[in-house]
C-alpha cells in the first residue's frame, strides 16, 4: 500500500521550505522584540 503512495506534484513540497523559513524568521524577530508594553507607558 505504501509503495503505491505518491504525490502528484512533489515540487509543491519544496515551496514549504521557504514558507517555514519565513515563519521562523518572523517568530524569532517577534521574540527578540519582547513585551515592551509591560515596560513603557502607552502615549
Amino acid at each position: 500500500m505504501m509503495s503505491e503512495f505518491h504525490f502528484l506534484r512533489p515540487y509543491w513540497l519544496l515551496a514549504l521550505l521557504p514558507f517555514v523559513a519565513i515563519l521562523l524568521l518572523l517568530l524569532r524577530s517577534r521574540l527578540r522584540q519582547g513585551n515592551w508594553s509591560a515596560v513603557c507607558d502607552a502615549e
